[in-house]
């Protein structure tokens, strides 16, 4: 998928906390507010940590007020002046029905 055809993906303009760690080391989580969901990813901005590109971070948060945190394993696509974008990797079915509810999404044919 493209970076143009993931930004088609409709977004969820959404700002929670949202906490980060690299997927495969020991390291100093981060955390930052969610600025925007869609079902391919997630750019978080005021985050506290940087990693590179093609970083892989286990990613928590919650998309409604009072609900669990879920948790998504995303890898880093670009940086922004505060913050970064990730793409969704690995999803489970679990994951991508949330993100369909949370982005008012019909189910797939």
């Amino acid at each position: 998928m493209t970076i143009d055809q993931e930004r088609r993906a409709p977004r969820l303009s959404i700002q929670v906390p949202t906490e980060y760690e690299y997927e495969y080391e020991s390291s100093t989580p981060g955390s930052g507010l969610t600025e925007n969901v869609s079902t391919s990813g997630v750019l978080v901005e005021h985050a506290s940590a940087a990693f590179p590109i093609d970083a892989e971070l286990r990613m928590r948060f919650s998309f409604f007020l009072g609900s669990f945190d879920t948790l998504f394993t995303g890898a880093v696509v670009r940086h922004t002046a505060d913050g970064f974008a990730a793409c969704f990797v690995r999803l489970e079915t679990a994951q991508i029905e949330m993100l369909r509810r949370a982005l008012a999404l019909p189910p797939p044919p």
